[in-house]
């Protein structure tokens, strides 16, 4: 999988998951419950080594940062379909090596024309070379590591970003279910060997609708912040009902679901919106619109 490292990154989400280390890797602030797996489940993963970063001290809660959060609810997915521990191993190792930090620091200081296009060519090139001498082959729990930027692809990225793991505990990742981007050996594999298909996308956005996701979503500047009291209503589920308008002039009523809430969250990360109307209990209503459609 290190090999095609250059199917795996853009420019854009890779500088965006090195500006945002520290917040990845922050102070543990999620519970098991916040998880929503049970702690015996967590327990068993801890004892067959694939929690990131294994429990020190029984007599006291287990707290989760947001990749470690991220990566529980990967593993949630994933039970239950057969695939056996010491493959699943392999997977966290690959996921988790160690891709060097100060290695990285350097996309930061790219031309801006560089972070945004790939232009010619050259600017793929040295993304890829740059990577490749930062990637070490060693775990680390709280270093900068390849899931680290997959999680940041699955924020920031428009599009969907899945994680295919194989049987043998190989993974590779797929944006916008766009199998084109790898050699016809990796295509043959994704067509024709079983594999299980997580979305990262909805991972983090399900998170988005979670009662702590403000502590997150607060410091990565995805949201304007009329559209994290959104965020935030629909967490508290004080709300009937959600009116959607649609650039090409529809409107979507969405009554007040789990589904519902998802939905809203994927208008707001796309940015496919023209206004949103979340009407509240007593009468109150909050209106979003869409400020860089209507300067477009």
């Amino acid at each position: 999988m290190l090999q095609k490292l250059e199917n795996v990154f853009s420019i854009a989400g890779t500088v965006k998951a090195v500006q945002f280390n520290r917040l990845f890797n922050s102070e543990p602030i999620l519970s098991v419950t916040d998880t929503g797996v049970h702690n015996r489940t967590i327990d068993t993963w801890d004892s067959k080594k694939l929690i990131i970063t294994p429990r020190k001290n029984k007599g006291i809660h287990r707290r989760f940062n947001f990749l470690e959060f991220v990566w529980i609810r990967v593993l949630d997915d994933i039970q239950g379909i057969g695939i056996k521990s010491k493959v699943l191993k392999r997977t966290k190792k690959e996921l988790f090596y160690h891709v060097d930090f100060q290695i990285m620091k350097r996309l930061i200081r790219m031309e801006q024309e560089l972070m945004d296009d790939w232009g010619d060519g050259s600017s793929m090139t040295e993304l890829i070379e740059v990577i490749k001498i930062g990637v070490k082959r060693k775990k680390a729990s709280k270093q900068f590591n390849l899931f680290q930027l997959l999680v940041s692809e699955a924020i920031f990225s428009k599009e969907p970003v899945n994680l295919l793991i194989f049987g043998d505990g190989g993974w590779l990742p797929l944006f916008n279910n766009d199998v084109s981007i790898y050699p016809e050996e990796l295509r043959e594999k994704i067509l024709y060997e079983s594999h299980f298909n997580i979305s990262l996308t909805r991972i983090i956005r399900e998170f988005f609708a979670h009662p702590k996701a403000g502590l997150i979503i607060n410091e990565i500047d995805l949201f304007s912040t009329v559209e994290l009291k959104v965020l935030q209503i629909i967490s508290s589920g004080e709300y009937n009902t959600i009116e959607v308008s649609l650039p090409d002039g529809s409107v979507r009523l969405l009554e007040k679901s789990a589904y519902s809430g998802l939905k809203l969250i994927d208008y707001l990360v796309e940015g496919n919106y023209k206004s949103i109307r979340l009407n509240a209990p007593g009468g109150m209503m909050v209106v979003v619109e869409n400020v860089k459609l209507s300067a477009s």
